[in-house]
């Protein structure tokens, strides 16, 4: 599993050199809506871009099981990386949580909130209403 989920600017650079792969330019004017800035995850985009991306980057996207399994994050007995609200503003980005998100209604540029138990960022959410990508290697 990728320690952060896939930036705009990688996926920027996917499409740069990928052979002729079309992603809905009219897209990106949402994209920018909740991710600003080459830092932030990619949002906006369908199984077969993340698919696209993934082969083209020579990873795969997580299973299910993989996907539950890391985004626990190591703790024995308990089905998140944080057992309390006060945790939980340590971890992500979800309006009212308080704490540490700064964001309001963006997503945060990967990697500013801490790790999970497997070392992992991001995985209890960032953002408000968009997923993101990642993939395992």
């Amino acid at each position: 599993m990728d320690k952060t989920e896939v930036t705009v600017g990688q996926f920027k650079e996917f499409l740069r050199l990928a052979d002729h792969y079309y992603f809905n330019a009219d897209l990106w004017k949402e994209v920018y809506a909740y991710s600003p800035t080459d830092k932030h995850p990619m949002v906006c985009v369908t199984w077969y871009d993340a698919i696209a991306y993934a082969k083209w980057s020579d990873k795969r996207l997580p299973t299910e099981a993989e996907w539950e399994f890391a985004a626990r994050g190591g703790p024995v007995g308990q089905p998140y990386a944080f057992s309390d609200r006060k945790q939980i503003r340590d971890y992500s980005n979800h309006i009212g949580v308080g704490g540490k998100d700064k964001w309001n209604r963006l997503t945060v540029p990967v990697a500013n909130f801490k790790t999970n138990g497997y070392g992992l960022f991001d995985m209890s959410g960032n953002g408000v209403k968009i997923g993101t990508i990642r993939q395992t290697g």
